[in-house]
């Protein structure tokens, strides 16, 4: 996916708010970094990559727009990023202690494209390592209109229905970005990761810390992250 050079500087600053609940979860979830390596898959604009390569890991991190990857670039010198599909990831078997997806399970438009990607994420992972993911939480996916974000359900839209495709737009300041998404049941979430060698072993919720008056305060989760662990070659 590309995105202009305008989406991605908005991009950058929505994802400003991640530090106030959905990274620390992830930063919490990966547990012991230092001298590890780790693959950041749809690393975006480069926030979490970055992170974790400032504080000790050894950090690849690809994405799909080259506008990101040239964005990530010009804000960190240690990670080594790469223009690359998840799909195809240009990377030795069980070359990496962890694997991250954060927020990139709604552009895989088709079952077999997010198969291929978990695939591909166990492939590249050490037996023991772990696969972090994330995805809107269902509650917040089946709220239509929120503090700051509004949802638009496309023809034929169903929780239960896999593949379902739906519109989120959120609000930057006085913009706003939106976001064209596949959504995914979590009994499927669980049986693609299972399938492919991994396993569940626990489930966050994170909470939203922001506690200025003048930001949004969520009263329910907005994200949910799984934390799975390779046991199968």
């Amino acid at each position: 996916m590309e995105y202009d050079s305008n989406t991605i500087e908005k991009y950058a600053k929505k994802t400003d708010a991640h530090w106030q609940g959905l990274y620390p979860a992830v930063i919490k979830s990966v547990g012991e970094y230092k001298d590890k390596k780790i693959l950041d898959i749809g690393c975006g604009t480069g926030e979490l990559s970055r992170y974790f390569s400032e504080n000790g890991a050894l950090v690849d991190a690809i994405d799909t727009s080259s506008s990101a990857i040239k964005f990530a670039k010009q804000q960190d010198n240690k990670t080594n990023y790469a223009l690359a599909d998840a799909q195809t990831l240009p990377f030795l078997d069980s070359s990496f202690d962890i694997a991250i997806m954060n927020m990139v399970l709604m552009h895989f438009e088709e079952y077999s494209t997010l198969e291929k990607a978990f695939s591909e994420a166990s492939r590249v992972l050490k037996k023991g390592g772990k696969l972090i993911f994330s995805d809107l939480h269902p509650i917040c996916k089946m709220t239509p209109k929120m503090l700051n974000r509004t949802m638009e359900y496309c023809d034929g839209f169903s929780y239960f229905k896999d593949e379902s495709k739906y519109i989120a737009r959120v609000k930057i300041g006085d913009e706003s970005i939106s976001f064209h998404n596949t959504h995914w049941t979590l009994p499927t979430l669980t049986k693609v990761a299972q399938n492919n060698g991994l396993s569940i072993a626990q489930i966050v919720e994170p909470e939203n810390n922001i506690e200025s008056s003048s930001d949004i305060k969520f009263s329910y989760p907005e994200y949910i992250l799984f934390v799975s662990k390779k046991v199968k070659e």
